[in-house]
């Protein structure tokens, strides 16, 4: 099943991964995106296809996410989103 979150829930998480980061470097638009999209837990297949780009493309922006935000895997990454108020 392919989880979609709200356009404005979206909007939202994107703005507020985009600008007010508890990391070093910033993430991208997109890659905030995509965040988002994991955080609600989507795959990477159903990422691609809702957002029309390859899977590669989705792999290489999880792997830049991760490497920002000093993960090591989505495990990780996802305990991170809790940590900072991305999942409640």
């Amino acid at each position: 099943y392919l989880v979609v979150i709200g356009y404005c829930a979206l909007t939202q998480c994107v703005q507020y991964l985009h600008n007010a980061q508890p990391f070093d470097y910033p993430l991208t638009k997109r890659e905030a995106e995509i965040l988002s999209l994991v955080v609600a837990g989507n795959t990477s297949q159903q990422i691609a296809n809702l957002l029309a780009i390859s899977i590669h493309t989705v792999g290489n922006h999880r792997k830049s996410i991760l490497v920002k935000t000093r993960c090591s895997n989505i495990t990780e990454l996802m305990s991170w989103a809790v940590k900072n108020g991305l999942i409640h």
